[in-house]
């Protein structure tokens, strides 16, 4: 079964017309394996810098070149809409291939924030930082149980993978129902051909792509369960909160005007009220399109 909106991504970029399409996951794990192995270069360089000198401001550069990852990813998915009229008026129809690399490059770059969470329980980054002046930040909290660290670290384990399965599904189920155009922004430069998306889980919640990143990042964070993943997450959603506020909502609100904006009243961005639960299981786990009429 051919994936949703393909043709017409397909359409507007020629580069990847026919088999050249399978240059896309290519591409896709090259940007973010650039992600996985600078924030591992980092780590190491910390650690490195960590055996020679006991300065507090080192226990930092892991969280600085997350955010400097973090950075890049969002400056460059912005470019999409940054330059989207300067692109129109000089290439017209050609707009969106010229940009389109440059936006998924970010958007994978902010992707692979999500798994990086993931490396510092997989690769024991923390061990060695105990004689840190920020060592509290490196502590496994799962330890601090006492008697009950066997379950707690059970339980770290069982929910941290549960929310990354559950994120992936997530991110799979919105790349199949809501389309790869969509998903690809194509409707920024040609409005003319979007369409509504009527989904149920529009109800629920205003981002579900963005939201199945956060997922996948939640559960890194609970799986390494310190202080460090949890400041990097909180890191992670803020980056988000901005760039929808003021780039993608922003140019949503100039659009669609009042009828967005009374939307986001009643509509969390990444958020699942407990009343909307039913909604999103549904969205992830039921294979037939849900549609609100």
């Amino acid at each position: 079964m051919p994936l949703k909106g393909v043709e017409s991504f397909q359409a507007k970029v020629p580069a990847l017309s026919g088999k050249r399409f399978l240059i896309l996951p290519f591409y896709s794990i090259i940007m973010i394996t650039i992600g996985i192995v600078w924030m591992r270069f980092i780590f190491e360089i910390s650690r490195n810098m960590k055996a020679v000198t006991d300065i507090w401001i080192i226990s930092l550069i892991p969280l600085l070149g997350y955010l400097l990852l973090e950075f890049l990813g969002f400056l460059l998915a912005s470019q999409m809409w940054f330059w989207r009229n300067f692109l129109k008026k000089r290439y017209g129809m050609n707009s969106f291939h010229r940009i389109i690399f440059v936006g998924l490059a970010g958007i994978l770059l902010v992707f692979s924030l999500s798994i990086n969470l993931y490396q510092p329980f997989f690769l024991d980054l923390f061990s060695g930082w105990l004689g840190s002046p920020l060592a509290f930040l490196m502590i496994l909290l799962d330890s601090l149980s006492g008697i009950g660290a066997p379950i707690a670290y059970v339980l770290k384990i069982v929910i941290g993978i549960g929310f990354l399965l559950g994120g992936f599904a997530m991110a799979l189920r919105s790349v199949t129902i809501l389309g790869l155009d969509y998903l690809s922004t194509l409707y920024l430069y040609f409005p003319e051909e979007s369409k509504v998306q009527k989904n149920e889980i529009y109800s629920a919640l205003r981002n579900p792509f963005y939201a199945a990143f956060l997922m996948i990042g939640w559960g890194g964070a609970i799986l390494t369960c310190t202080l460090y993943t949890f400041i990097m997450f909180i890191f992670y959603l803020i980056g988000f909160y901005i760039f929808l506020c003021f780039v993608e909502e922003r140019e949503l609100l100039q659009r669609f005007g009042d009828i967005f904006a009374s939307y986001q009243k009643t509509t969390l961005m990444f958020f699942v009220k407990p009343s909307n639960l039913k909604v999103l299981l549904k969205f992830i786990f039921i294979k037939k399109k849900i549609i609100k009429e």
